[in-house]
């Protein structure tokens, strides 16, 4: 895999908020094989191909394509109005990594009951736990924090708050350490909860 061109290289460009999309190395260099193609190229310069950029490119690559491939078209029955959200959008952190299965289950298994004691409550949540745990029965790795991280930190810029759930162990998470990092650095709200301060709210 090629590396990517440094910043400030003719014809290309750290895509906006790329720190948001992809896991970046303590040399700043992307993970992904890519960088967004800022569309002014040089001579001798090629545009990177689909095969050589990671998933979360390929995604918004093919999102753009899409954008363009309906420009033109005549406008159809606008969508309708999305609802005015009145709750934050939770980002509900929470401690897993551990070599015991019977730890990682239970870790789980406290994070679905918290997950659902803020929905019962009227909010808005995602918990990394919740949605990757049941994953991991189908070939993905459990306790490969990199492997996730560029899903968990995707999700987490999209939230308002970082909400932690101070289980036992939270405080040396490494996992929970890189979301308060990364929720530090675009200024998010950070709380720390607990599963009876949640279920006591959610009824």
């Amino acid at each position: 895999m090629s590396k990517p061109q440094p910043a400030g290289t003719p014809g290309w460009a750290q895509p906006y908020l790329a720190r948001r999309w992809h896991f970046f190395n303590a040399d700043k260099h992307s993970l992904c094989g890519k960088w967004k193609w800022d569309g002014e190229t040089q001579a001798g310069d090629a545009a990177p191909g689909p095969a050589a950029t990671c998933v979360i490119c390929a995604a918004l690559l093919a999102k753009s394509c899409k954008a363009k491939a309906q420009q033109g078209r005549k406008p159809g029955k606008p969508p309708a109005p999305r609802p005015q959200l009145t709750w934050p959008l939770v980002y509900l952190a929470s401690p897993y990594t551990d070599p015991d299965p019977t730890v990682r289950a239970t870790r789980f298994q406290l994070a679905v009951e918290a997950t659902a004691a803020i929905m019962r409550g009227g909010g808005l949540v995602f918990s990394p736990i919740v949605h990757s745990h049941p994953l991991t029965a189908h070939g993905l790795p459990a306790t490969d924090g990199d492997f996730w991280w560029p899903w968990n930190s995707t999700m987490l810029s999209a939230c308002d708050e970082l909400w932690i759930l101070a289980l036992p162990g939270w405080e040396e998470s490494a996992g929970i350490e890189r979301e308060r990092a990364q929720a530090m650095a675009d200024g998010m709200r950070e709380r720390i909860v607990t599963l009876a301060e949640l279920e006591a709210k959610g009824g």
